[in-house]
């Protein structure tokens, strides 16, 4: 099976609507489940791909999602290597606020503590320091150009997609060499949720070596449905919106001062809506 296209980034900007909206569409295929790890690492080459997704039709274009793929170079070699004509996709979001929801997805996971972003930042924890480095543009973009070629990526954000949704779809199928239809936009996901209880995230987040056990026993497509319906029955929305802290937002905004002026330079029509000072 090769890959047409790969939606690889941005963690926290709109991607899985993105997903869910080219599903929409005639003649595209993709995974039920919310990411294909497939090229991160060894043990998701296990299994065929071909078994992540349903049967294509002739002529059905493959389309992938996952948003570790932007910041890890070896599992985009890996992609370019298994589909060398593969056309990437990239959503990027302001980077504070996505630095942001990016901590508070990640307390919801039970991937880290309940202690505030500020406080994380200097944490040699691997998922501390992606709440910026994932931010970077200036650092991924030129490596995702260098890999697949600047022709072969597609570059909008989180913030034109929510404000002007059929504008970024008309594009982007233009892009891709698709017919746009009109499309349902009223489902969004991966919106703001905190988890009911960190037992049942420890259990979704078993280690590899039980991960493989349940792999002989249950088929993946199963399994991936399985943990998504757990994921959800696990989740609830806030009672409260949690508040702005404006000395976090101004120590972000000094981390990507660098992203600011890159963005700047490379996508001015994308920052229209974000706040830089």
């Amino acid at each position: 099976m090769v890959i047409d296209f790969a939606i690889i980034g941005a963690q926290k900007a709109g991607t899985t609507s993105l997903k869910s909206y080219l599903a929409q569409l005639d003649g595209v295929v993709t995974h039920p489940d919310r990411e294909c790890p497939y090229f991160l690492a060894k043990e998701y080459r296990e299994e065929p791909l071909k078994d992540r997704f349903p049967e294509p039709g002739e002529g059905d274009r493959i389309l992938m999602k996952h948003v570790g793929l932007m910041d890890n170079p070896a599992a985009m070699e890996r992609l370019k290597a298994h589909s060398p004509d593969v056309r990437v996709i990239l959503l990027v979001r302001e980077p504070v606020a996505r630095a942001i929801s990016a901590h508070r997805y990640a307390v919801r996971r039970g991937w880290e503590d309940r202690g505030e972003l500020l406080n994380c930042l200097g944490s040699p924890n691997r998922i501390a320091g992606s709440y910026i480095d994932r931010g970077r543009y200036e650092l991924w973009i030129p490596r995702v150009e260098a890999i697949f070629g600047a022709e072969h990526l597609y570059v909008d954000s989180l913030e034109r997609l929510q404000a002007q949704p059929r504008l970024v779809m008309r594009l982007l199928c233009e892009w891709m060499g698709l017919v746009y239809e009109e499309l349902d936009f009223k489902i969004r996901h991966n919106t703001a949720r905190e988890a009911r209880s960190q037992v049942i995230n420890r259990i979704l987040q078993a280690p590899f070596p039980l991960r493989r056990r349940l792999r002989r026993l249950v088929p993946p497509v199963t399994r991936s449905r399985l943990r998504g319906w757990m994921q959800r029955l696990n989740e609830r929305k806030p009672v409260r919106a949690p508040a702005a802290d404006s000395l976090l937002e101004q120590s972000l905004r000094k981390e990507f001062s660098g992203t600011y002026l890159f963005m700047r330079e490379r996508y001015p029509e994308l920052m229209k809506s974000w706040r830089t000072e």
